[in-house]
């Protein structure tokens, strides 16, 4: 997909004038090919799940039932919540696909239109037979288009090679609207936002959504003209911010970045080995206050962007008791799916950045045995560039200005 990207020609460049059928053409393939990357993302997620088949389902819990008695409670459940991932995330999935499915089955022959008419012009009557000029950045954007269609309908082709029987299908259904039921008691619990707020404020806070199996949920989202469904947009628009990339790889790195900066041990023998010798003693203090003060200045920026995950945390948790009732209040089979979908993956994230948040909070806890330490080394570098203030050194050069050799 990433090798379908249309080639922009510059105007400087151009030796013909674009013409109306190539301008359509290129705006059909640019929509075309988000729909496309999403459809065979989609597909590949459909194809990639385990299969809910009810015998395979039925495989699963028959081996429990022939465990030992005294393991076979235990097995049963592991294998009904098994069951229940399995049907969870083929729906899911199956949801996702469906809907990037027939978004390209509509502005497929659109594209195909297109092409057509750009790979076959009207064709011009003259008694003199003329070389054929062949654009080869426009035959190069042809053949993207054709690829892009080709792989969207090969991807189509593999979905609907991996059909199931009608009480599979039943019983996938059953299993997913079990799960969002068991995520709508939950939510509708009278301690569904204290828990949130408790558990991304400690460690050993409550734990919310921990038995609902939503690890694999794919994302999606609802038509426009579900305009009453302002609650469920609000919540998608939200949690789409809480498990952001910026945010986990700034927290990972820190983690990374200033493990072992601040050893007190190392500094502290290199300060006795280096007595009585004072010039190095001061260096090797200025190197630690060095240290401290960019573990510092670290350490705040991810706790600031730790804080900044909790609030929407808890701006997710307070959305989506309503988005819930605004999903299950749908009439239209397919969309209110979709919605409960949505939520679920809602839910999804909601689980994952609880447990990035409490991993961020060990980390940064780390500094509280050196918060005196980082507090006296910010202070002396502070009162350090006051007197540089006032002592009028900010308004000279701290060098002086290179002279150019003399070559006489």
């Amino acid at each position: 997909m990433n090798n379908y990207t249309w080639i922009e020609i510059p105007s400087n460049a151009r030796r013909h004038k674009i013409s109306p059928e190539v301008e359509a053409l290129r705006d059909a393939f640019l929509s075309a090919q988000k729909i496309g990357f999403h459809l065979l993302c989609a597909s590949n997620q459909l194809l990639r799940s385990e299969s809910p088949d009810v015998t395979a389902c039925a495989a699963i819990v028959r081996e429990a039932v022939h465990k030992p008695e005294k393991d076979r409670t235990n097995a049963i459940k592991a294998a009904e919540e098994a069951v229940l991932q399995r049907q969870v995330n083929y729906v899911s999935a199956l949801a996702d696909y469906q809907q990037h499915r027939d978004a390209w089955q509509i502005i497929r022959p659109t594209l195909v239109a297109h092409l057509e008419a750009v790979l076959t012009p009207p064709q011009t009557t003259g008694s003199r037979e003329t070389s054929h000029y062949v654009d080869i950045d426009l035959s190069l954007n042809c053949e993207a288009v054709a690829n892009l269609i080709d792989d969207a309908d090969i991807a189509i082709n593999e979905v609907n090679k991996r059909r199931f029987n009608q009480p599979t299908e039943k019983h996938a259904q059953a299993g997913f609207q079990k799960v969002f039921d068991r995520l709508a008691a939950e939510v509708a619990g009278p301690h569904w936002v204290g828990n949130a707020r408790c558990s991304v404020d400690s460690i050993n806070g409550a734990d919310i959504l921990r038995d609902i199996p939503v690890e694999k949920i794919a994302s999606t989202d609802v038509p426009s003209e579900f305009a009453k469904c302002c609650a469920l947009d609000a919540a998608r628009a939200a949690f789409e911010r809480v498990f952001n990339y910026d945010l986990t790889s700034r927290c990972r790195d820190f983690r990374q970045d200033t493990r072992g900066t601040v050893n007190d041990t190392q500094m502290s023998e290199a300060l006795l080995s280096a007595m009585p010798d004072v010039s190095s003693m001061i260096r090797i203090e200025q190197q630690r206050d060095s240290r401290l003060r960019t573990y510092g200045r670290s350490w705040r920026s991810t706790r600031s962007m730790v804080d900044a995950s909790n609030v929407l945390f808890v701006d997710v948790a307070e959305l989506l008791p309503e988005a819930i009732v605004e999903a299950a209040a749908i009439v239209d089979d397919t969309m209110r799916r979709r919605a409960q979908n949505l939520c679920l993956f809602a839910a999804r994230r909601l689980k994952e950045n609880l447990k990035f948040v409490r991993e961020c909070n060990r980390y940064v806890a780390e500094r509280d045995s050196n918060r005196q330490d980082i507090t006296s080394a910010i202070g002396r570098s502070h009162q350090a560039l006051v007197e540089r203030v006032k002592s009028k050194q900010m308004q000279r050069p701290t060098t002086a200005c290179r002279e150019e050799p003399y070559y006489g």
